[in-house]
Formats: structure tokens, C-alpha cells, sequence
């Protein structure tokens, strides 16, 4: 009956809802200062996902009710848990680039650390100076980046601008010297080589396309004659991307073979000749 008579006066609490007891109670389980057991488990039932404290018998009729506080979150309740804040990661840093030469649209390696999952961006810089020129990543993971380098890039020598995600660029490694990717243009072609008798002095045309704007070098390399297996580079006249005009150069008799070198290092064979002194009889050496 007494148990009864505290149900109908005590609030009931949520399952799990913090319960505060306080007054009578305390003074009801024993008096101050005498500790005094709770009821065990199977004095606690549930009906409709609610809990019921029925106390003990000699408890007083008139307990104070027990005060309700709603459950706090760890955040409410000054916890210190936090939400994890991303650790950033160092600067990334590049160790090398492979090839250190080749024309437009050569795909370039770049090895290195801390590139980050998601890309970001990859230039050229010319030595000389101007702007980063922009290549088209087609991989990137945070040790490796495969890039293209772009038509139209005009020869010289470069060295790799990367940025990742975040916008940090990245530094070489070790002692700090940074890799070198020479640009060469496509590789020449010859089309026409004349005349095929060319006597030292005279002038000797090479026909094609990719010979560049700037002068290369045209080397005559007798494989037969009288002396064999000698080299002679030819006096140029003049140099345009299509059509090159040296003399022949004095000291071979014989068969010989053109090559044809343009600035930025790419050769090509023109094709052969029959090389020979002057219709005098004497020796020419390198007409200019």
C-alpha cells in the first residue's frame, strides 16, 4: 500500500535520464550518515520503456519527489572531448624528374613525398625567365605525378613548379638543387640533300622541316677515301627550319655522310655525298 501511495506522488524518469535524490529520502534510508543499500534489481520494473524505483518499505510516505534533470551530451557537460582536428601535413617536397629531356608532349615523372591524395598543379619555368607554363597532370598520388608537357613550348631549359591541394608549393630535396627538363623541339626531317659531288668550297643544301631558328651544326664524316673515317664540320651560310645552306669543307676525298644537328641537340643523317678537292688540283680548307 505505502508503495502504491509513493507511485502515484513520484514523477516518473525516462530510461537512462540522470535521477537526483534528494531530502527525506537520504534521511528516509536510515537517517544521516547511516549508509543503507539500494534496492536490489529486481525491485526496479519497466512498463512501457519506463522504470519505477519502489523503494523500500520503510521509507516514509512523505519523500520529497525526486528531481529530473535531462542527460547532457559530453559537449553540454564541459567534457573534453573534442571534435579531431586534421594534423596538416608537412610541405611537399620534390626529389627527382625523369626524362631531363624530350619534345612537346613527353610525359614527365615526378617523385617525391607529402603530394597530398587529391592533385593539385604542375608547371614548367623556363631558366631564362616569364611565366609558369601549365601541364596536364594524368596522375597523381602523394609520391608520384605524371604530367604532359604541352605544344607549342618553345626549346630551352626548364625546372618543375608543383603546388598541391592547399596551395603550398613544393621544395627540393637534399641540397636543394632543383631538376633540370631540357625542351627540344620534334625531331628534324631532311627531304632533299644537294648536290651528291660537292668539291671543298662548294655550296651544299639540305632540305626538310624541325632544323629550329637558331643554327645548329653540319658535320661531314668520310667513311671512304683518301684519309678514311675523318670528320669535318661545314661552314654554315645560313639557317632557317626548313632548309639549311653549308660549303663543303676541304681535307676529304672521298664518300661522306652529312649530319645534321640542330641547337637544342637532336640529329639527324641527310644522306651522302662524294666529297673531293677543288677542280685546281690545291686544297680549299673551310671556305667562309
Amino acid at each position: 500500500m505505502k508503495a502504491a501511495q509513493r507511485r502515484a506522488g513520484l514523477p516518473r524518469a525516462a530510461l537512462g535520464a540522470l535521477v537526483v535524490i534528494a531530502g527525506a529520502w537520504a534521511a528516509g534510508c536510515g537517517g544521516a550518515g547511516t549508509p543503507k543499500a539500494f534496492p536490489s534489481s529486481a525491485a526496479w520494473s519497466g512498463r512501457s520503456g519506463q522504470s519505477e524505483n519502489v523503494g523500500s518499505p520503510s521509507s516514509p510516505a512523505g519523500a520529497l519527489p525526486s528531481e529530473v534533470l535531462p542527460s547532457r551530451s559530453p559537449s553540454s557537460a564541459g567534457s573534453s572531448a573534442h571534435p579531431s582536428t586534421p594534423v596538416p601535413l608537412p610541405p611537399p617536397v620534390l626529389v627527382s624528374m625523369t626524362p631531363g629531356e624530350g619534345p612537346p608532349g613527353t610525359v614527365v615523372r615526378l617523385v617525391g613525398y607529402h603530394f597530398g591524395e587529391r592533385p593539385g598543379r604542375v608547371a614548367l619555368l623556363s631558366v631564362s625567365g616569364g611565366s609558369a607554363v601549365p601541364l596536364a597532370v594524368r596522375r597523381w598520388t602523394p609520391q608520384v605525378i605524371e604530367a604532359v608537357v604541352p605544344e607549342g613550348l618553345g626549346p630551352g631549359r626548364y625546372t618543375p613548379e608543383i603546388w598541391d591541394a592547399q596551395g603550398r608549393e613544393a621544395g627540393p630535396a637534399g641540397s636543394g638543387a632543383w631538376p633540370e627538363f631540357d625542351l627540344v623541339g620534334p625531331p628534324p626531317v631532311v627531304s632533299r640533300l644537294a648536290p651528291t659531288v660537292a668539291l671543298a668550297g662548294d655550296l651544299v643544301e639540305i632540305d626538310g622541316q624541325n632544323f629550329g631558328n637558331r643554327p645548329g651544326r653540319v658535320v661531314f664524316v668520310q667513311f671512304w677515301g683518301t684519309p678514311a673515317a675523318t670528320y669535318a664540320t661545314a661552314p654554315i651560310v645560313s639557317w632557317a627550319p626548313d632548309k639549311v645552306v653549308v660549303r663543303s669543307p676541304g681535307g676529304q676525298n672521298g664518300m661522306a655522310r652529312i649530319r645534321l644537328t640542330t641547337a637544342d641537340g637532336q640529329g639527324v643523317w641527310a644522306g651522302t655525298l662524294i666529297t673531293g678537292a677543288p677542280a685546281t688540283g690545291a686544297p680549299s680548307g673551310a671556305a667562309g
